[in-house]
């Protein structure tokens, strides 16, 4: 009489495991992701057809771009070579467009009273202005593509996208002498940079 006990104790038993791992398995939430579909090359524009959709299921925190996201992706340049399978982030790629010939970027610190409001975002164009000896305009439009907080006392560092000649003398100005950004409106713009 104990053998059929024994052996309806073990099923029972059994089945609570297998009850036990099939819950475990469907209560790990599996998420909607975009990866690479195949490698690019730092620089290269990402396009929908080098993006692909991926499920997974974590507990830990990774770092992922919802499937639903692709416009985080869609038209930026890589910032590093990157193989096929990749999970994607807006960290992969940068905040401008990428570069084409005869295009630069250049950087600036500048502190308050340099550039024209703290609400300065990417996508604003600015005029750079050369104050050391009389007011110069360096570049009538320049489309901002980063700006990164630097200390605690309102110094910002602001990356301008823009001519490749004028790149350079936005560079050399700011190493002699002072720059200021002034914002200008987008429609008032002939020839984006």
């Amino acid at each position: 009489m104990r053998v059929p006990q024994l052996a309806l104790g073990l099923m029972l038993s059994g089945l609570a495991a297998l009850g036990f791992v099939l819950f475990n398995a469907a209560s790990v939430q599996r998420t909607a992701v975009l990866v690479l579909a195949a490698d690019v090359a730092r620089g290269e524009v990402l396009e929908v057809d080098d993006l692909r959709v991926v499920h997974v299921g974590t507990d830990d925190v990774v770092a992922m771009t919802p499937a639903t996201d692709s416009g985080v992706l869609v038209g930026k340049a890589v910032v590093a070579d990157l193989a096929a399978g990749t999970l994607l982030t807006a960290d992969h790629v940068s905040a401008g467009s990428a570069l084409t010939p005869g295009a630069g970027v250049v950087g600036l610190a500048l502190a308050p009273g340099q550039y024209p409001t703290p609400r300065l975002t990417i996508g604003d164009l600015v005029s750079v202005v050369e104050v050391s000896d009389g007011l110069v305009v360096l570049v009538e439009a320049a489309e901002v593509v980063g700006i990164e907080p630097v200390g605690t006392q309102g110094l910002q560092f602001i990356s301008l996208h823009t001519g490749e000649t004028e790149a350079v003398s936005v560079a050399q100005a700011a190493a002699t002498g002072e720059v200021r950004l002034v914002l200008v409106a987008r429609d008032h713009v002939e020839g984006r940079p």
